[in-house]
């Protein structure tokens, strides 16, 4: 194989890789919260991100929605692959029981 088929094999390869997401450039844009009701309300959250990836995740033992919102301004801005800089910032902040 000469140089010139090897650099048009390497290109096509390339142009097949997908390229719509690049893990070190995400950033947390919003945190929204939904209480959905039943024998206890339970918080529902959704993070959305720079790049349209989301994450769908609830206050633990129906907790109160104010202990997710708090740390809002805190998460915003914040690449979420970085999951033990962002568990670490936060755990100074809680408490036992659903603030833990």
């Amino acid at each position: 194989m000469s140089d010139e088929q090897t650099e048009q094999a390497v290109g096509r390869v390339q142009d097949a890789v997908n390229t719509h997401s690049s893990p070190s450039d995400l950033k947390i844009t919003d945190m929204r919260l939904a209480v959905v009701c039943s024998n206890y309300d339970y918080p529902i959250l959704r993070i959305d991100t720079n790049q349209s990836v989301y994450g769908i995740g609830e206050v633990r033992d129906a907790g109160h929605k104010e202990n997710a919102l708090q740390f809002k301004s805190q998460l915003l801005g914040q690449n979420p692959c970085n999951v033990d800089m962002i568990f670490r910032s936060m755990k100074q902040f809680g408490n036992w029981g659903r603030e833990g």
